[in-house]
């Protein structure tokens, strides 16, 4: 499959829906195209490719403060957190080199080699802490076992993080650019978000949608609920 073919690099998401997806901010979100952690496929208004939304996801604890468990979702939207955008940029390129990909944060390699080389690189830019670069650590390798690869190496599927949007969140959605049409479907099916979501708001109920599509209601909440989070994303 050439690259102008492959799904995962067309613009199929909204900046809302990157928004939703990743729990960040919109002007978060934006600042990450600004900074040029991640290129985006030629496209008007702002939309991402599967490939972006997986960088970034991989990126998530350096971008969103997740790193504190006692902390809740509601709470950290308030901090403010300086983000070290030109440190992150130098020590991408680092590991580029090293392991000799490109958009290393998208492949395999990242996760096997390229997050200790990442880390050490990051960690001497900024004077991290011995403790602050095994929580680094810690949260990037979460980040990385919600990302599954192809044969090649390559990521193919993301499990993005749940309700609340933390680290230890339980896998309820996922995208699939090469298999499904859906933007976001219920983890391992191809039943879609913007479905379930559609029809409760029609009147369906969610014990009645679980039974139809054979799914737990944990799930189907959980795919509403997204539906939810990206309407409110776009007022």
């Amino acid at each position: 499959m050439s690259a102008a073919q492959d799904r995962r690099e067309i613009a199929l998401y909204s900046l809302g829906d990157a928004e939703a997806i990743l729990h960040m901010s919109r002007s978060l979100t934006a600042q990450c195209v600004m900074e040029r952690l991640v290129v985006l496929p030629a496209s008007r208004p702002l939309a991402f490719s599967f490939s972006n939304i997986v960088a970034l996801h991989a990126l998530a604890p350096f971008l969103r403060n997740d790193l504190n468990p006692d902390e809740t979702r509601t709470s950290r939207e308030h901090i403010d957190h300086t983000i070290d955008f030109s440190a992150l940029r130098t020590s991408l390129c680092y590991v580029e080199q090293q392991i000799g990909e490109n958009r290393p944060l998208i492949h395999l390699e990242f996760q096997t080699y390229g997050i200790p080389l990442f880390i050490e690189r990051f960690s001497s830019l900024v004077g991290s802490s011995l403790d602050r670069r095994g929580e680094l650590t810690t949260s990037l390798v979460k980040c990385g076992k919600r990302i599954s690869f192809d044969s090649n190496g390559i990521a193919a599927r993301l499990f993005p993080f749940g309700r609340s949007g933390r680290l230890d969140d339980p896998v309820s959605l996922e995208l699939d650019p090469l298999l499904s049409d859906e933007k976001i479907c219920v983890a391992r099916s191809s039943t879609g978000a913007e479905e379930l979501s559609g029809r409760f708001l029609a009147g369906e109920t969610i014990r009645d949608l679980a039974r139809e599509f054979q799914l737990t209601q944990i799930l189907v909440e959980d795919a509403i609920r997204w539906c939810d989070r990206r309407i409110r994303t776009r007022s």
